[in-house]
């Protein structure tokens, strides 16, 4: 009993920091300049924001309510895009 006490213990201790490894950061469009109003082409600033958010670590791209235009955009690992409602 006092073995496995131990053990967990230890467990707990080693696996701590590894806690927040998974949770991302998001970042709001419009902190990118993304326009929502349907006219303004954002291809640029997207990609400025996933780079952006890939050299940090990655996060997500969070994008409000609106149209967005764009053309061809590419995409990091461990960026992703969450489009809101």
């Amino acid at each position: 009993m006092k073995r496995a006490l131990i053990s967990i213990v230890l467990l707990t201790l080693i696996l701590s920091p590894l806690r927040g490894a998974g949770e991302s950061k998001d970042y709001k469009a419009s902190l990118f300049g993304i326009k929502s109003n349907g006219t303004t082409l954002n291809t640029r600033s997207i990609q400025k924001a996933i780079d952006f958010i890939h050299d940090r670590g990655g996060g997500r791209l969070v994008f409000d309510v609106g149209r967005y235009l764009t053309g061809t955009i590419y995409l990091k690992s461990g960026v992703t895009m969450h489009l809101l409602e």
